[in-house]
């Protein structure tokens, strides 16, 4: 005789309210109630890790001397967190630290304690990019650099970072 009651389809259980069954479906467990475990940070957090933000003069001094000692180029940003363009540049400098682990990346932003090495570089526009080479001397200096300027910029960067492997070989 059939029953009086719809039978659960296969597969298909009771897990009880629905916002226990969302639970249970992140991932949660419904025995203890507790939420789903958090999922690790996205990769931005590692491409942050790629470009060395520096808070004072001194330290940009110390670290560009540091990576002098270890040859290889790098490139310093000089920006501010009202600068739009600084602001869409910081991702993309991200994403090229972290394809060319050969060259050091810094950046300063604009504030009290960086002021002298702002007047020290004479930064006078924001973005500023410096590429210094191996005994800390200046290659090339972008003020101003416009978004559009990114992909030369990039593969310029790109060309002395081979250059000076080729030339440290």
């Amino acid at each position: 005789m059939p029953s009086a009651t719809r039978p659960a389809a296969a597969g298909l259980r009771n897990w009880g309210t629905p916002t226990m069954t969302l639970l249970l479906l992140l991932g949660g467990s419904a025995a203890f109630n507790t939420p789903p475990p958090l999922r690790p940070p996205l990769r931005s957090s590692l491409l942050a890790m790629q470009v060395q933000q520096i808070p004072s003069p001194a330290e940009l001094r110390a670290a560009v001397t540091a990576s002098a000692c270890e040859g290889g180029i790098s490139v310093v940003l000089f920006g501010s967190k009202q600068c739009a363009a600084c602001r869409a540049l910081l991702p993309r400098t991200r994403r090229l630290a972290a394809a060319r682990r050969d060259v050091r990346f810094f950046s300063l932003e604009s504030s009290k304690t960086t002021a002298e090495a702002f007047q020290f570089h004479e930064i006078t526009a924001v973005p500023t990019f410096l590429v210094l080479d191996a005994s800390g001397a200046i290659l090339e200096t972008r003020a101003g650099l416009a978004l559009a300027e990114w992909p030369a910029f990039r593969s310029h960067v790109e060309a002395l970072a081979d250059s000076c492997d080729a030339w440290a070989a």
